[in-house]
């Protein structure tokens, strides 16, 4: 039986060996992602100086509407510690963001997290960086499938008959010679990190396969909506290649209007950037100075001063049109869980509030299954658990492949001889 897992746990290996260090060595390098970035570009973060009030949203957003180009604003973080600058999401571009001083209204930097590294970092440990993204998704998925196999077949192959294999077995020798100690890097190290390996391994491929997430969720007693196979039909709704998707901006004005009892949709020259333009030339349409107007940031601060008085503790408000999100101080457990708020896009009234507590189990369990892969929901001491597991499991198949030839060496030479 031993045999059988030994050729099994070989022979998955040796293709994927490459691709699984890459996976993990990335994974590694994100678990303090957030900490580094903070570490080599403070000023992004940290305002460098502290004043006795901020200036309220309703003329903050219009200021930084006026810096931007062909671009505006659609949701704010409102961070609790005075010390950093506020984050606002741009409603033109995928997950670009202006980072604000709450102080003086100065633009500190535009941010856009997919051209940065650890963005270039992330891609390549969901989907290689390929062009075609769902050919790199689809790698990496059967690359940690394959590795749940590997796992399980290498603890099958170490496991020991008596005690006293056992204590041999869970010992890294440093006084045997470099070959027994690379064997006991590659086994019995591997053992020390199978249980974690394997955790990471299994919430990974929830981001993978959509019949592994069903089921995953329905351990759980969870039922998940099913999302829409690639190949398949889309939805009416969904943007055509080439076309842009609808702007959260325009949404927004949208939802102005309804609220002034304004039923007629928004003229073309309300678009911000179109399709075919490039990025700096001039546009046709609204202007930031407009589309501040066109938004109410006054309800904004209105719903945050409301919201501050209900929620005195908390790390950050993040207020967009009609919603707001609170999360809270603590750091342990659920990195998302957040606290939602409907809010009254006319007025800045709170229309309705939905608690964590109350959410739904699959919202909960989405949010747990991110924090545990990713090493936050112990705080400090988990994320540095993570990320030795990770960096760690990366050397795996570097060793294994250097054992391997080692043994096909030794028998070329016996051949020879």
């Amino acid at each position: 039986m031993r045999k059988v897992f030994g050729k099994i746990h070989l022979w998955l290996s040796i293709p994927i060996g490459i691709i699984l260090s890459l996976i993990c060595t990335t994974g590694a390098i994100l678990v303090f992602a957030t900490e580094i970035s903070e570490a080599i570009y403070p000023e992004r973060y940290f305002t460098q100086k502290v004043l006795d009030n901020t200036i309220a949203l309703d003329k903050l957003i219009p200021m930084v509407n006026a810096q931007l180009t062909d671009n505006s604003v659609k949701s704010v973080q409102i961070p609790s510690d005075p010390k950093r600058n506020y984050v606002m999401a741009l409603a033109e571009g995928k997950r670009v963001s202006a980072y604000v001083n709450p102080y003086t209204g100065k633009v500190v930097e535009i941010y856009s997290y997919l051209d940065s590294f650890f963005g270039k970092v992330m891609g390549l440990h969901r989907w290689l960086l390929f062009g075609a993204r769902d050919l790199g998704r689809n790698i990496v998925g059967y690359t940690t499938l394959v590795t749940v196999l590997i796992i399980i077949s290498g603890i099958v192959i170490w496991w020991p008959k008596t005690k006293k294999q056992l204590k041999s077995r869970l010992k890294i020798s440093t006084e045997n010679g470099p070959k027994r100690l690379l064997y006991d890097l590659h086994s019995s190290l591997a053992i020390y990190l199978s249980i974690g390996f394997l955790v990471l391994a299994l919430t990974g491929l929830t981001w993978s396969f959509d019949w592994y997430r069903q089921g995953f969720y329905a351990i759980f007693g969870v039922k998940m909506e099913r999302r829409p196979e690639n190949g398949g039909q889309k939805d009416a709704s969904s943007p055509k290649r080439g076309e842009r998707p609808p702007s959260p901006v325009k949404d927004d004005r949208r939802m102005n209007q309804s609220a002034r009892g304004e039923n007629s949709p928004p003229k073309p020259a309300d678009r911000r950037i179109k399709p075919g333009t490039e990025k700096g030339e001039k546009q046709e349409g609204r202007s930031p100075e407009e589309d501040s107007k066109t938004v109410d940031y006054a309800h904004w601060e209105m719903a945050l001063n409301n919201i501050k008085k209900t929620v005195p503790e908390y790390k950050s408000i993040t207020i967009s049109q009609g919603s707001a999100n609170v999360a809270p101080l603590s750091q342990y457990g659920n990195e998302r869980k957040a606290d939602k708020y409907s809010i009254d896009p006319a007025t800045g009234a709170i229309q309705e509030v939905k608690l964590y507590s109350k959410a739904k189990k699959s919202d909960k369990i989405r949010g747990w299954i991110y924090s545990v892969h990713v090493g936050s929901w112990g705080g400090l001491t988990t994320k540095i658990l993570t990320f030795l597991i990770a960096l760690l499991a990366g050397t795996l198949p570097l060793t294994g492949y250097y054992i391997y030839y080692l043994k096909r060496k030794k028998k070329w030479q016996k051949r020879e001889a």
